[in-house]
């Protein structure tokens, strides 16, 4: 399966759910906010996981990109791919 997570903050990342989906088998991918905007297309991956982080979902201001990356998880929905949502990513 392609994975791609969405990483907002340097220690926010997968932690040791990377390893274990490497060892399974699945293919990573990932966007760092905090180094680069650009995301993916939603048909470049097959599961998406979104990251926390300090900011709220709302904080558009502060952090621009959270309004493309929310286009990116509503299309992920319409397409029907698996999501995990954790913190922020809730």
């Amino acid at each position: 399966m392609r994975i791609h997570y969405l990483q907002h903050v340097p220690f926010e990342d997968l932690g040791m759910m990377a390893p274990v989906l490497v060892t399974g088998g699945h293919q990573l991918s990932k966007t760092q906010f905090f180094k680069s905007c650009t995301l993916p297309s939603v048909n470049d991956f097959d599961c998406l996981i979104v990251m926390g982080g300090p900011m709220g979902a709302n904080d558009e201001p502060s952090y621009p990109w959270l309004y493309e990356e929310k286009k990116l998880i509503e299309q992920a929905v319409r397409h029907k791919k698996n999501i995990l949502g954790i913190c922020l990513g809730a």
